[in-house]
């Protein structure tokens, strides 16, 4: 009955949390926190849904909505603005190659079946990170007990990792959802050893969604390689390296798609000059940073997010060495091993899984913290368990029991600080209402003038808007709420160059809406563009500071 009772109060804290997100969901100015990425994909989808899915290579092309946008790839257009289309590490490209695109499949799918606002994909991903709660608490209940499931899956959903990209339009969600099902999965293969054809069942569902998750996401891939092989090393205790190389091949064969595409895109020796550019800018990158330096981003930095003790880093490392500490002794005390076998190797495992993971993919981004925080919310599930167990067991030195309460408040104490300061800053990750209020009132006033896609030429640099965004990051935002691309200039010579050039070569009509600091410039580009062109008509106008030429 007890067991019962923490699994519907637990689906009431789920439904609590899905409500919350789901309101804020519903504000179109706010993001998650890689809202650029959910930017990227709603671009990305529209480019789909109107010119066909093969069309574009399956793969993403985060740039406002254009027929022309492909079109960017021309080298005499490469030489635009301060930043290329996408940010691809060899050269300006209109898609992007570097990332697998699989995720955005099932929102194709929505987009096709008529859903066009935002706030229905991000409903989505919600219920997909709901789902993923639950299998979580299924895989904790796999290899503990109830209680230490329920504390555990309370602690990572309210967790700033969880929180902050659980409505995502980008990978996190779906990479959340099949880690957790490969984690359950895994446990449920080992169980039934013994019986070959449900062993054989349950590998072949690993396999299908490691493959689909490589397919997705790059964020998890070592880590689930690295847990399926330590399973059977730690748990199992066989080398079963046959098996290790089949699931090898889910990742392989779902590079090697995308490898395809990039070759159906750029041709197989723009294919190898772009994938040996990228991995050359990482490389060179690396050269110029420390071993110090990549550790503390690459594996410290996802470890603070994850612990919660993000402003001091000291913290985290005396924390983390005294919990494992603690579960060793706990290991030792068979009034609490009994119910929780093999916890202290379950912890060594999901750590060890997340350090290799990060070290792998050594960067600073924030959502990192989610492989990590498994092991937090384990960690602090087993602490509030064996505190009550070792309390009932008089023999325990109460010394020990002290420190166990104190690292649970501390580790609480600290999450839920975190968490109340999250939902204070209500609705998170808010874009700068001048610029969406620009941005609408420039659509408003095209939707009268022009009746064809447009491309926006500006001469204000993606910094100058005042956001405290990186450039690459704020434009992809600006192309999202302009509903078209953007292409930034510091010479008005060049804006001139690229907008004939494109209209020479572009079989598809367009408007140029081109944004300029005064009426005096925008005089004077006309002046230009009309030494190109006997009739040409245009409207200047100014919406807030700026001034604007559309040449329709």
């Amino acid at each position: 009955m007890k067991k019962d009772f923490l699994t519907w109060v637990l689906i009431i804290f789920i439904i609590i949390i899905g409500v919350y997100l789901a309101i804020k969901a519903t504000n179109e100015n706010s993001w998650d926190g890689w809202g650029f990425g959910s930017a990227q994909t709603m671009m990305s989808l529209k480019h789909w849904v109107n010119d066909g899915w093969a069309n574009h290579y399956f793969l993403f092309i985060p740039a406002g909505y254009s027929k022309t946008t492909h079109y960017f790839d021309d080298p005499n257009l490469k030489q635009h603005g301060w930043v290329d289309v996408t940010g691809n590490k060899n050269e300006k490209q209109a898609y992007y190659t570097h990332y697998p695109s699989g995720y955005l499949f099932p929102h194709g799918f929505l987009m096709e079946i008529g859903f066009k606002n935002r706030f229905w994909f991000r409903l989505f991903q919600i219920l997909i990170s709901l789902t993923g709660l639950f299998l979580l608490y299924k895989f904790f209940i796999s290899i503990t007990d109830k209680t230490i499931a329920f504390s555990a899956v309370l602690f990572y959903m309210i967790s700033i990792p969880f929180l902050n990209f659980a409505d995502s339009l980008a990978n996190m969600p779906i990479d959340d959802f099949l880690r957790f099902l490969i984690l359950l999965l895994s446990i449920l293969a080992i169980k039934n050893m013994n019986d070959a054809k449900k062993y054989a069942i349950y590998n072949i569902w690993i396999w299908i969604s490691y493959f689909i998750l490589s397919a997705s996401s790059y964020d998890s891939t070592f880590f689930i390689f690295f847990w399926l092989i330590g399973l059977d090393v730690l748990i199992v205790k066989h080398f079963l390296w046959k098996k290790w190389l089949i699931f090898a091949s889910a990742p392989i064969l779902a590079f090697s798609i995308q490898i395809l595409q990039n070759s159906w895109y750029l041709g197989f020796p723009g294919m190898l000059s772009d994938f040996f550019g990228a991995f050359n800018a990482i490389s060179i990158s690396s050269s110029q940073n420390s071993l110090k330096q990549h550790f503390f981003q690459g594996v410290l930095f996802p470890i603070t997010e994850a612990f919660a003790f993000s402003f001091r880093l000291r913290y985290t490392l005396i924390s983390i060495i005294v919990i494992f500490l603690t579960l060793f002794k706990l290991k030792k005390n068979k009034n609490i091993n009994n119910l929780i076998p093999n916890a202290y190797k379950y912890a060594m495992l999901l750590g060890g899984a997340g350090f290799f993971q990060a070290l792998i993919l050594t960067d600073n981004h924030p959502y990192k913290g989610r492989l990590l925080g498994i092991l937090t919310a384990f960690l602090s599930g087993i602490f509030i368990f064996a505190i009550y167990r070792l309390i009932k067991n008089k023999s325990t030195h109460r010394i020990f029991i002290l420190i166990l309460i104190f690292l649970s408040v501390f580790i609480w104490s600290l999450q839920a600080k975190r968490t109340f300061a999250y939902i204070r800053q209500w609705p998170n990750n808010t874009y700068s209402k001048e610029k969406i209020d620009f941005a609408n009132e420039l659509r408003s006033s095209l939707n009268s003038f022009i009746s064809k896609d447009a491309v926006m030429f500006t001469m204000f640099a993606p910094e100058s808007y005042g956001e405290s965004i990186t450039p690459t990051m704020a434009r992809y935002y600006d192309m999202y709420y302009h509903n078209m691309p953007i292409l930034y200039f510091d010479n008005p010579k060049d804006i001139i160059r690229d907008f004939t050039y494109l209209k020479q070569i572009s079989k598809y009509p367009f408007s140029a809406v081109i944004i300029t600091p005064d009426k005096e410039e925008a005089e004077n580009l006309l002046n230009l563009l009309k030494q190109n062109s006997e009739k040409l008509p245009s409207k200047i106008m100014k919406i807030q500071n700026k001034t604007i030429l559309i040449i329709p």
